[in-house]
């Protein structure tokens, strides 16, 4: 036994006694050369990272909203038209108040927007970047004869940051045609592939009285091409417990920054569903022009679409959206 330790201590010493008889400018040299890469290389992925974040808080996604960690309130208005339909325009709220005395763990969540489990049952829960939730949704299914109906919800949300991965828990009332409790965990990573590419999925597991559990998964991929262009590769899995159908969102965009106040997304999408069989239920191809239009908080986009819905047979259906956005607080 004192052999085998005395022979653990010569291997694991050698290595360290060859290390001490370096010269001590090589050793400065060899430390700098590497500390150098490790800043250069940290840099650069914090670059990508901050060019992801602020392709969504200037499109106004959803997730920037749901990774702000600051008191905001968005308020927005949208109008969609689609060919042979009347127009529909609703206005919704999404404020965030992070609580005092907390260090920014805990938050008050108000959300007035459409009923998501309706848009993805009925929409096949599209995404198209640039382009407000409600109007992607129906685009997916242009000829849907009502929206979908309205749901305020109020809960407080817990958030932590834990080896890399920001967790938030929410848990709260949401009203529609009567007070239902819900719950919404979702859990955040960003993973740095390279210089330029980043993969960044989150997970979003939801439970509302009465109508059970909703997954809803993000693995995008995203990538700087230069200081005016990015690329984001989506992928959505929406899965719910009420049909068990599996329903899928994937496409590229190409982002493009034409000024420091006005940019332009390029998005191809394709919907498909598992039930009963894997087929694909719509191609949607749009254009999102988004302008700064007052200071730092009040923004416009318009985005022409054209989508092509198995419903009616593929047949081109085209589409115009506006939307409106105020934010107040953090930006």
């Amino acid at each position: 036994m004192k052999f085998i330790t005395l022979l653990l201590f010569i291997l694991i010493a050698q290595p360290i006694s060859a290390r001490t008889k370096r010269p001590k400018k090589e050793r400065v040299k060899a430390k700098s050369k590497q500390s150098f890469v490790d800043h250069v290389h940290a840099k650069l992925s914090n670059d990508i990272l901050n060019v992801a974040t602020k392709i969504d808080n200037f499109f106004g996604t959803d997730r920037a909203d749901d990774e702000a960690n600051n008191t905001r309130i968005r308020l927005y208005t949208v109008s969609t038209k689609f060919e042979a339909q009347n127009p529909s325009t609703e206005g919704n709220i999404k404020l965030q108040l992070v609580l005092p005395k907390t260090q920014r763990r805990l938050q008050l969540v108000v959300d007035s927007d459409e009923d998501e489990d309706d848009q993805a049952s009925s929409a096949a829960a599209t995404s198209t970047a640039g382009t407000p939730s409600t109007a992607n949704n129906n685009q997916t299914n242009p000829n849907t004869a009502q929206r979908a109906a309205n749901a305020t919800s109020a809960a407080l949300r817990y958030i932590v940051d834990t080896a890399g991965i920001r967790t938030s828990f929410d848990a709260g009332l949401r009203f529609t045609d009567k007070p239902q409790v819900f719950y919404r965990v979702r859990f955040r990573r960003n993973v740095r592939l390279s210089k330029k590419w980043v993969f960044r999925p989150v997970e979003q597991i939801r439970w509302i009285q009465d109508e059970g559990h909703t997954s809803d998964t993000d693995l995008d991929f995203d990538r700087s091409i230069n200081k005016n262009w990015s690329f984001r590769f989506q992928n959505n899995i929406f899965w719910n417990d009420l049909d068990y159908s599996i329903q899928f969102t994937n496409g590229p965009s190409w982002f493009q920054r034409i000024t420091d106040k006005i940019g332009l997304s390029y998005n191809f999408r394709v919907n498909s569903l598992n039930t009963p069989t894997f087929a694909v239920n719509n191609y949607i191809i749009s254009v999102g022009y988004r302008q700064l239009l007052y200071k730092n908080w009040f923004f416009g986009s318009l985005v022409p679409a054209v989508s092509f819905p198995r419903e009616n047979n593929f047949h081109r259906t085209p589409s115009i959206t506006l939307r409106f956005d105020a934010i107040l607080g953090s930006i």
